[in-house]
């Protein structure tokens, strides 16, 4: 979902980053679908510094979530793009809780729902407005720091988990 080109690489100074990493001056979105910012702390092995990341899909969220310890995000954002596409600007919404929505007994992991600011409930890849009444397991609650753990909560927590620590 991020496009990233070589003219568009931030030449840093030897030693400003961590082995491995890249800077870049700009990314390229490759589709007009929603997407979040998630701002966790710790990320570099330091409580007090906090990092933004940015997430292409609620199952990436999921799995952030998941790998961090409780009080380590701090704020999720859902970055909304216009509908109808062709006009208006992006939209971004500040989530308080994000929830996975019941197993149907498939074995699939549930939709995930995001209730916002305005106290709407939102699925993330469509935006459609959701009903706050389901059945729903919390994964984590913004507003107290608090993840809930649960090993239904994503199946890729090692993938995402390294993508980011890295």
């Amino acid at each position: 979902m991020f496009v990233t080109s070589p003219g568009f690489e931030h030449k840093a100074p030897f030693g400003l980053l961590q082995a491995g990493k890249q800077l870049w001056r700009a990314v390229e979105l490759s589709t007009g679908l929603p997407w979040f910012i998630v701002t966790v702390a710790g990320i570099d092995g330091n409580a007090d510094f906090c990092s933004d990341v940015l997430l292409s899909w609620g199952e990436d969220l999921a799995t952030l979530v998941a790998a961090n310890p409780d009080g380590a995000v701090r704020a999720i954002q859902y970055v909304e793009p216009p509908f109808p596409r062709a006009r208006g600007n992006w939209r971004l919404r500040h989530v308080l809780r994000v929830w996975r929505e019941i197993d149907d007994g498939d074995g699939q992991p549930g939709e995930l729902v995001f209730e916002d600011n305005d106290g709407e409930f939102r699925e993330p890849l469509s935006g459609r407005t959701s009903t706050p009444i389901g059945r729903r397991v919390l994964l984590i609650d913004v507003t107290s720091g608090q993840a809930v753990r649960r090993s239904s909560a994503t199946g890729n927590s090692k993938a995402l988990e390294h993508a980011v620590s890295s």
